[in-house]
């Protein structure tokens, strides 16, 4: 079963000197659960729903990214 939703945030501080990165950098990692009792275009829309909010989620709207999600979940499954 999935776990609930929880961010983690962790700064740590760490000689950059000899990177340039402006002063810091962020990595992220994220595990998604798609429910795999789903039709497989489904899941495919789930996928695509999640891991645009992870890059995107903050500045679009939740229906906006449903909407893009279930259009490529459906150009994907044509193209199959």
């Amino acid at each position: 079963m999935a776990e609930e939703q929880i961010n983690e945030i962790e700064v740590k501080l760490e000689d950059l000197s000899g990177i340039d990165c402006g002063g810091g950098y962020r990595k992220v990692r994220a595990e998604i659960f798609i429910d795999n009792t789903l039709p497989r275009v489904r899941q495919i829309e789930s996928a695509i729903h999640e891991i645009l909010g992870l890059y995107i989620g903050n500045v679009v709207e939740t229906g906006t990214i449903t909407e893009i999600a279930v259009s490529l979940a459906q150009a994907i499954e044509e193209i199959e």
